[in-house]
Formats: structure tokens, C-alpha cells, sequence
């Protein structure tokens, strides 16, 4: 067994010891970061300024396009953004 050092996290060392989520939950860590991700003002901000900035490169803007592609597929199969809890707003 390896010592212990202060301020180091160890990761679990089973699956028991995991902490427990319900099927389709996110951990409440994650919901913010998720969430940020998951909203169309973010990739259609990123796109203005990708078109009046003086550098351009195609490949951001495919990126950003597939982004915002991703976030309207969520949309369009039911997939919304999650409750601080990390579920499904329904």
C-alpha cells in the first residue's frame, strides 16, 4: 500500500467505493461544465467572431459549426440541458 500524501486525491479503488449516480444522471460536479457546453449562444458567438476576425482557419470554423450541429441534434431528439441534480430538464 502506497502512503497517503496531503492534498493528493486518490482515486477509487473499486467500483463500490464510487460514488452512485441513477442511469442518465451526471455527477453535480459535471452539470455546470455540461451545461456551458450545451447552449447555442456559445458556438454562435464563437462563429461571429471567427468571421470578422482578421485570422481565419476553416478547420475552427467546421469545429464550431459541428458544435452547434451537436447542440441542435440534442434538441431535436429530446435532450435539453440538465437540473443542478444532473438530470434531464423535462
Amino acid at each position: 500500500m502506497q502512503p497517503h500524501h496531503a492534498g493528493v486525491r486518490r482515486p477509487p479503488q473499486r467500483a463500490s467505493e464510487a460514488p452512485r449516480t441513477a442511469r442518465g444522471q451526471l455527477p453535480p460536479r459535471a452539470v455546470p461544465y455540461y451545461n456551458a457546453a450545451h447552449r447555442a449562444l456559445v458556438p454562435l458567438a464563437l462563429l461571429v467572431v471567427h468571421t470578422v476576425a482578421p485570422l481565419t482557419w476553416p478547420p475552427v470554423f467546421a469545429a464550431l459549426c459541428g458544435w452547434l450541429a451537436h447542440i441542435s441534434y440534442d434538441r431535436a431528439f429530446g435532450y435539453g440541458l440538465r437540473t443542478k441534480e444532473g438530470f434531464q430538464r423535462g
